[in-house]
């Protein structure tokens, strides 16, 4: 299995739970992870990533070679069609802020990946969320805690 890293459990990580400097073996982990092709970062998440100012984005581009980044390929364009077709609301509730979001989702059902995302599924229907279109399209969906467990990631 293979994983996806949403914005989120990048920002939740990096800022709130596991800061680098009281937990570089963690990040240096999540690198070994990226260059073993265990890790995955869109292209998408990073320019989302560009527009805070806390240190994430250089980490990412200074361990992120460009045929580390997932990009925008055939099968990832036709899932994300799908998704914007079929979920137009996931789009319109986050505005461009979140607009790396769809892409995780198409380029973890493309190339079978598991996405990971500190959000949490939305039971009232009124918001579509990474976990709700996750669980109906069939993509697993677990939180940067789950990653830390199933890969063994040392801390």
């Amino acid at each position: 299995m293979a994983y996806c890293l949403d914005s989120s459990s990048l920002i939740h990580a990096w800022s709130r739970t596991y800061p680098i400097e009281h937990f570089p073996s963690l990040w240096a982990n999540i690198k070994n992870g990226i260059d073993s092709g265990l890790i995955f970062v869109c292209r998408d998440v990073l320019l989302e990533l560009e527009k805070k100012d806390d240190g994430l984005h250089d980490w990412l581009k200074q361990n992120l070679t460009e045929s580390q980044m997932l990009d925008l390929d055939g099968e990832v364009q036709n899932q994300l069609r799908i998704i914007l077709a079929d979920y137009p609301k996931f789009v319109e509730s986050r505005g461009i802020r979140n607009g790396a979001d769809p892409i995780v989702i198409a380029t973890s059902k493309a190339h079978d990946l598991t996405v990971v995302s500190e959000e949490q599924l939305s039971l009232d229907g009124k918001r579509v969320k990474i976990p709700n279109v996750c669980q109906d399209i069939g993509v697993n969906c677990i939180n940067f805690m789950t990653l830390i467990k199933e890969v063994k990631l040392r801390i």
